[in-house]
């Protein structure tokens, strides 16, 4: 017997001594598939009406930013949830890859204008302790004119 039949058999809860012929487990697989909610077939999955969804206009320009419509006026108003899905995992992606090159550019520029204000003789260090100079001068001021 084969795995897949032990397997087929486990998941049907018959005995391991029950002996199944892979035709016997086939036609009761696919009739335990047709009516288990949730596990759908591809052929029931073409003409279900489940699976259409509204598209937002949101919806709609992602797919034709995704190139499966050539116009926001040329998509249906019912698509398939798998391909307004496949698109906005698209997009996930493309958006995710630009904000990490944005995030790129910016690191190196901060570190260009770190290293030219270095250059300069600036710092962190000396421009914090030249604002609390400055604040304390301030504050001992504003007490001299209490």
């Amino acid at each position: 017997m084969s795995s897949s039949s032990l397997f087929y058999c486990r998941f049907l809860r018959l005995s391991h001594s029950l002996r199944c012929s892979n035709s016997f487990v086939g036609n009761r697989f696919k009739s335990l598939l047709q009516f288990t909610p949730g596990i759908r077939t591809s052929s029931q999955l073409q003409g279900n009406p489940a699976n259409l969804k509204r598209a937002t206009n949101f919806d709609k320009r992602i797919l034709v930013w995704h190139k499966k419509y050539k116009s926001v006026e040329d998509v249906p108003e019912y698509i398939s949830i798998s391909v307004i899905n496949k698109a906005k995992d698209w997009s996930r992606v493309y958006v995710s890859l630009c904000m990490v090159a944005v995030t790129i550019v910016l690191c190196i520029i901060v570190m260009y204008s770190g290293r030219q204000a270095a250059k300069r003789g600036e710092g962190v260090s000396k421009t914090n302790m030249e604002w609390h100079r400055q604040y304390n001068k301030e504050k001992n001021g504003d007490d001299t004119k209490n």
